[in-house]
């Protein structure tokens, strides 16, 4: 598992980060990217991370859709993934 804060190397793109159909924004964003696995998928999942507290949250995705490109579906609609963190 790797853990990438966009915010941290100031990378502020206009469109934001790219998480399967949406464009996130890459303020507090931090994405836990699963890179290797034996009986679990593979991928990235977008967290919340609040740095003045050291705080990570679950990443809100209702209403954060700021683009309309139709890439592969976030693990996070996928309850069989969620189950194995939550």
């Amino acid at each position: 598992m790797f853990l990438y804060r966009p915010e941290y190397y100031g990378l502020f793109e206009q469109d934001g980060y790219e998480y399967g159909p949406q464009f996130l924004p890459t303020r507090h964003l931090m994405i836990l990217d699963i890179a290797k696995a034996r009986q679990m998928e593979t991928g990235e999942l977008p967290l919340k991370f609040i740095g003045q507290y050291m705080i990570v949250e679950n990443y809100d995705l209702d209403g954060q859709s700021q683009g309309t490109n139709q890439g592969p579906a976030p693990l996070s609609n996928n309850t069989e993934f969620l189950k194995w963190f939550f």
